[in-house]
């Protein structure tokens, strides 16, 4: 079932050997998905909300995914840096 859920930019401090934390987070958006759906359908819904360029696609589908319970992270894929989220924990 699909709902709607905020998208959060991330800004992290850290490293990839120590962990990274949130400094700073802002609200770039909004997105309708099914937060249980596949990483390219979230993606898709991403674009479909304007939150994504559809030039990302295949970048954003290579991202980390990593959920804490509150959040989907997507996080490079290289240093696992967090870089944008659907918060989730205040809808569901």
């Amino acid at each position: 079932m699909k709902n709607k859920f905020k998208v959060l930019s991330i800004d992290a401090w850290g490293n990839q050997e120590d962990g990274y934390e949130w400094n700073n987070w802002s609200l770039i958006g909004y997105v309708e998905t099914d937060i249980n759906s596949d990483q390219s359908t979230l993606v898709d819904d991403l674009i479909d909300a304007n939150i994504l360029s559809p030039l990302s696609r295949g970048i954003a589908n290579e991202c980390h995914l990593d959920d804490d319970q509150h959040n989907l992270v997507f996080c490079d894929p290289k240093t696992l840096e967090p870089l944008y989220a659907i918060e989730y924990g205040n809808t569901i």
